[in-house]
Order: structure tokens, then sequence, then C-alpha cells
């Protein structure tokens, strides 16, 4: 198994998650009564819990051993470890009686699912292409035939654009080729019109997808950067240490935060916003 970057510090230090995710439950996964959910990437379970106080069944999926141990026993959720990435409809625990669901729902996970940055996903861009269809054909055949909902937000293209540059060119400094740096990135951030043509070529209706800027603040004042840098950067400090073990994570995190003091820093209220960028969608199985 490969290893698990998370651990509870994803509840102190990313709590503001899932208390922004409001208008994708509410306007585009519009949970009901009777619905039967699959949570792709669930977490640590803190939103799937929210939603399934209003549902019939919910069952979260995510690759983080750790954090679905957090779901599972904070929150009394039906949970399994798996990485979406290989999603197999004909493999996943489907509610009692059932052989579908009728909503799939994902929320700040498929920017991470998506991403095929290492060796093992696939050598040129149509394998890497080929991977990421094969996750929305999935979706597709885990959802009822009539009307099932899939709905989801994630980072689209220009989210945390500064971070993302930042790290970059701390990669370089360290000795990193541009195309290597690049390539640390774990994330995957599309455009909607490329979202929406995995969707229909899956075989959705996409009824709404929309991409939007949302400033946000980080919690823990002058800490805040610092702290997501240390959460969601982890692929980029290991891309350095692999090629100079001798540099401290410490030194990697600080160049990156010099970079950003002057862009995503109010030195008047002595607080770090970051630039992101939502892409949402509500896509209907026919």
């Amino acid at each position: 198994m490969s290893k698990d970057n998370w651990s509870s510090d994803y509840i102190k230090n990313a709590a503001f998650v899932p208390k922004l995710a409001s208008i994708v439950v509410d306007d585009f996964l519009q949970p009901k009564a009777d619905d039967t959910i699959l949570d792709v990437g669930c977490g640590d379970g803190k939103l799937t819990a929210e939603i399934a106080k209003i549902v019939k069944y919910v069952h979260g999926l995510d690759s983080s051993p750790n954090l679905l141990k957090i779901a599972h026993e904070q929150h009394g959720l039906d949970v399994t470890v798996q990485d979406a990435q290989t999603l197999t409809a004909a493999e996943l625990t489907y509610p009692t009686g059932q052989s579908h669901y009728d909503k799939v729902f994902s929320n700040a996970a498929l920017h991470w699912i998506l991403t095929t940055n290492k060796p093992t996903q696939g050598s040129t861009h149509a394998e890497k292409e080929q991977i990421r269809q094969n996750f929305f054909n999935e979706v597709y055949k885990t959802l009822r035939a009539d009307g099932g909902v899939f709905a989801a937000e994630f980072g689209g293209l220009g989210n945390v654009s500064e971070i993302h540059a930042a790290f970059v060119a701390t990669l370089i400094k360290y000795g990193l080729t541009p195309a290597e740096a690049h390539a640390a990135s774990p994330w995957y951030y599309p455009h909607e019109d490329v979202v929406r043509g995995y969707l229909e070529h899956a075989g959705f209706t996409v009824e709404k997808i929309e991409r939007v800027y949302r400033s946000t603040l980080l919690p823990h004042g002058d800490d805040g950067m610092l702290q997501w840098l240390d959460l969601f950067g982890f692929a980029f400090v290991e891309a350095v240490q692999k090629k100079n073990p001798s540099v401290t994570k410490d030194a990697i995190l600080n160049d990156v935060l010099e970079i950003l003091r002057g862009v995503n820093y109010d030195p008047n209220s002595n607080q770090w916003f970051a630039g992101y960028v939502r892409l949402r969608f509500r896509a209907i199985k026919a």
C-alpha cells in the first residue's frame, strides 16, 4: 500500500473545506430522504456525516486509512478503503437489496483522484486521459438508470495558482528542472469544458457546471499558510528530498512561504488567503 500522508491534522488545518460545501450539497447534490449516496473521497467524514442525517444511506470511499478510521469511529459511517482512480462499479459495496446508488457525490477530492503524475499512470497524454475517462465511466455504471445523479466540487483551472507557482519556483531553486517541478504536482485542475467532455462521453447529461473564484481565509492567523503548505504540499517536498535528501521540509516550506508573503498575506489583519477556484457540476444518468 502507498504511503498515507493524511492524519488528524486534516481536521485541525482543513476544517474550512467541509464548512464551505453548502453550495455543492444544497444546489448540486440536492439530497433527499430516500436517497442512497456514494461519497467518493469522503476523507474524515465530517461532511458525509451531515449528509447522512438527511438521506436513507451513505457509504464513503477514500484512499486514506487514517482518515477513514476517523470517519468510522467518530461519525459511525460505513466506509471502504479504495483508490477511487481505479474505481470499479462491479466491486463496490451497495445498499442492501440494491445494485446501484441514487447519487454519487464528491467534495474537494477529484483534483487528487484524477491526477496522473506517477509513472504507473500512463506515459502518454492519451493513456492519462483514458484513466480519467474510465473513472467517469465507472461512476456512470454505479448509478441507477432513471435519473441517477453525479454531483461534485473540486479544484478547477487556476485553483491556488499562486501556491502552485511558488512550489514550482522553489523546486527549480533546489535543482529540479521545470518539467520535473511541474510533474511533482499532485493536483489536476481542469477547465469545465474538459470535465463536461468526460461526463458526456460517459453518457451523462450535464445539467449544470460552473467554475468560480473563491478567495478563502485560512485558519490559524499568521501560521495559516504554513499549515496549509505542510498539509497539502507533501508531494513537492518529497520530490526535492528524493533529489537532495539533505534539504529539510522546513527549508522548502519557508522558501515557498516567502514567495507568497507579498501575494497572499494581509499584514493589516495578519491573515493568509488562498485563491481557490471551484469547479462544480450536476450530471444526470438518463
